[in-house]
């Protein structure tokens, strides 16, 4: 089962207001409610996914035409993010995106006087402590921890 959605849409269609409602009426029949807010309540045997809506083929002619519609129709109900599928840089605010949807967090340890690696992060929930970032390690780690150092936003420094 999902956590959250991700709706792709594309913005070479002219139907694109259009195709988006129908994928979201189809949900909606099989009782499911896409929604990109916390606060919308849905009461069983309704579900509702975190959403956001990836617009792609933001190179496509008239799109931004099409994006504008997409945000008119749309904006206030979900996080848009407008793509195009051949730009390798275009595509750098969905992970972002989706890591907020899943209410996860990265987290790269550092060892004192090491060089900060941000290749392997640990993925934790949204509000997870520095013990659990620990335990995610190793649990010996988290045992022998007398101190943990943090900065920013995404770096953490565990002492071992």
């Amino acid at each position: 089962m999902a956590d959250a959605v991700m709706l792709i849409t594309d913005l070479s269609s002219d139907n694109i207001v259009e195709d988006a409602q129908a994928v979201l009426e189809q949900l909606e029949s099989r009782k499911i409610i896409l929604s990109g807010s916390e606060t919308e309540e849905v009461k069983p045997p309704y579900r509702r996914f975190r959403t956001a809506i990836v617009a792609n083929k933001l190179d496509a002619e008239d799109a931004a035409i099409r994006l504008d519609l997409l945000k008119e129709a749309f904006g206030t109900r979900f996080g848009i993010i407008p793509v195009s599928a051949k730009e390798k840089d275009s595509c750098k605010n969905i992970p972002p995106e989706a890591f907020r949807l899943l209410k996860i967090i990265r987290v790269y340890p550092k060892k004192p006087g090491k060089k900060l690696e941000m290749d392997d992060p640990l993925i934790l929930k949204e509000g997870a402590t520095v013990l659990e970032a620990a335990e995610a390690l190793h649990k010996e780690i988290a045992q022998n921890l007398r101190y943990a150092r943090g900065w920013e936003k995404v770096y953490m420094m565990v002492n071992t």
